[in-house]
């Protein structure tokens, strides 16, 4: 019953949905400003923000999120997907970070694609990392 949404301008908004045809906002989340992409796994929202890295949000009140971790190293998280265990973020500065979140409030840097553009999305299949490429369009490739 409850929707996530990405606002770049005030951030991380939580909507009730149990009456698809009335949607009522429950709140913002403070520390989520620029929020651009996100991804869910079990307990825990991953969230891209523009201009401020990749926060890491406890949704086990999934009413009441609150942020347990970040990583920012100064690029712009634009979107997030990935696993159990490795996320992989799409960011305009930085190309494509891949962070290791098994310890989900301190998420760390395991690796990087620095020769893409990604001012889009990224898809995380169980093999292949699809990246929307600003100069290059589609870039298809696997992280090892």
């Amino acid at each position: 019953n409850v929707a996530y949404l990405a606002n770049a301008d005030s951030g991380l908004e939580v909507v009730d949905v149990s009456d698809p045809s009335f949607p009522q906002k429950i709140e913002t989340v403070p520390g989520t400003r620029g929020a651009w992409g996100i991804f869910v796994q079990g307990e825990l929202l991953y969230l891209g923000c523009h201009g401020a890295g990749t926060r890491v949000l406890s949704i086990a009140d999934p009413r009441s999120p609150r942020v347990l971790g970040r990583f920012f190293d100064g690029g712009e998280a634009i979107d997030v997907d990935g696993d159990e265990w490795i996320i992989y973020v799409a960011d305009n500065q930085d190309g494509v970070e891949v962070l290791d979140i098994n310890d989900p409030n301190t998420p760390r840097k395991i690796g990087q694609y620095k020769r893409a553009s990604a001012h889009g999305g990224i898809v995380y299949d169980g093999q292949f990392i699809y990246l929307a490429d600003g100069l290059r369009g589609l870039l298809v490739f696997e992280f090892k």
